[in-house]
């Protein structure tokens, strides 16, 4: 079914049926609701296989609805195959988009801004695929995925200037979310929540929001890899960071794998409070390598879990050797280790003994050690090397 040119003012929900494509002429094309019509602008009013909607605007008329429930662009309830592509989707009373209960849909190459939900939402919605749009200036999400929409591919899109998250994750296993950009939302630029897990978030850009760039909250065995993170905690000085890493509800953020992202404050005044953050000792089992963070408010990583897996991080130093002396008429020597926190496990070679027969360590410290004798080792001393290392789990 192709639409021509113009304005279509619609009084009832198009009820668009099975293996129907229906497509406009561009921006020409214009469903536009009427006033007081309280509804979806398109809603199958049943289950539906391979339909279309494609290359026309939508205008949700907001200001002249009542009904904050259901009044979206387009709302696919029960629908399989289907596709919502070059659409313009504007000024809904609720979402601009929505997946309900609906499979092996793709929603690509959309704009839907300023709608006083979510520029897309889905729920219940899984193996769908959502791609290359663009979310900008609504009034909560710029993409909303609630529980029971699994295995969904996230790509490409652009989140924008949401008042919510760019992109909030409930409870969802195995989305792939890849090559977002995710800025100046008014939360956070990609948020997993409450038991999201086995995800692969990887090459998104997420800088210039108000809470953190990737928050993982009750978020566990999920891979975030090659993220670039930046200027965060915008309005929140040393209050939000780059990723944060937090318990929802009991849940805790546990055995999720950090590695190879770029996380800054370049900001002349910067804002993100830590490059990596985990709230308390309860995020624990995570493997954070490979990372590099600069110029963060308070420091670079704040890591906490007593089984995590840390090295490799630039700006954050969890490895460092080196040799130390017990003089003659001493039996003790205070060692600087010049790690980033209190060593997970420090390792003492004797080169020397002289006197002296055993050696051990005491007070390990956020800075320091210290290398007993038993004796004093005499005018020949005792000699040492060492090797200090942070977060090798335990």
């Amino acid at each position: 079914m192709v639409l021509s040119e113009g304005t279509f003012t619609i009084a009832v929900s198009i009820n668009i049926k099975s293996n129907v494509y229906l497509e406009g002429q561009g921006l020409a094309t214009v469903l536009f609701l009427a006033a007081n019509a309280d509804c979806a602008v398109i809603l199958p009013s049943a289950a539906r296989t391979y339909c279309t909607v494609s290359r026309l605007r939508i205008d949700g008329n907001k200001a002249n609805q009542t009904n904050t429930a259901n009044t979206h662009g387009i709302h696919f309830a029960s629908v399989t195959g289907g596709r919502i592509e070059d659409v313009y989707v504007v000024s809904c009373k609720k979402h601009g988009i929505v997946l309900q209960s609906s499979s092996g849909c793709v929603v690509a190459h959309n704009t839907s801004n300023s709608n006083d939900g979510s520029s897309i939402f889905l729920t219940g919605s899984s193996n769908n695929r959502i791609i290359g749009n663009h979310c900008e200036s609504n009034t909560q999400d710029g993409l909303g995925m609630q529980s029971a929409s699994n295995n969904c591919i996230i790509e490409g899109n652009a989140f924008l200037s949401n008042l919510y998250d760019g992109f909030a994750h409930t409870g969802n296993i195995g989305t792939v979310v890849k090559g977002n950009e995710c800025i100046s939302n008014t939360l956070s630029g990609l948020a997993f929540n409450l038991d999201s897990r086995n995800c692969l978030v990887v090459g998104n850009i997420s800088g210039g929001n108000g809470h953190s760039g990737i928050y993982l909250g009750g978020s566990y065995r999920n891979t975030v890899c090659g993220n670039n993170i930046y200027n965060n905690s915008v309005g929140n000085s040393d209050t939000y960071s780059g990723i944060h890493l937090a318990a929802i509800t009991g849940t805790n953020s546990t055995r999720n794998i950090i590695i190879g992202n770029h996380i800054n404050d370049t900001q002349g005044t910067p804002t993100q409070k830590y490059g990596y953050n985990e709230a308390d000792s309860s995020q624990n089992y995570n493997t954070i390598i490979g990372n590099h963070t600069q110029g963060n408010v308070s420091s670079h990583m704040n890591v906490q879990g007593a089984n995590d897996i840390v090295r490799d991080n630039l700006g954050y130093v969890t490895e460092n050797s080196g040799t130390a002396t017990v003089a003659n008429g001493q039996t003790t020597v205070t060692v600087t280790h010049g790690l980033a926190t209190t060593p997970t496990r420090v390792q003492v070679t004797p080169t020397l003994l002289s006197n002296a027969a055993s050696f051990w360590v005491t007070a390990k410290g956020a800075t320091t050690f210290v290398i007993n004798v038993n004796a004093d080792p005499g005018a020949g001393t005792a000699t040492f090397d060492w090797r200090a290392v942070v977060g090798e789990g335990n």
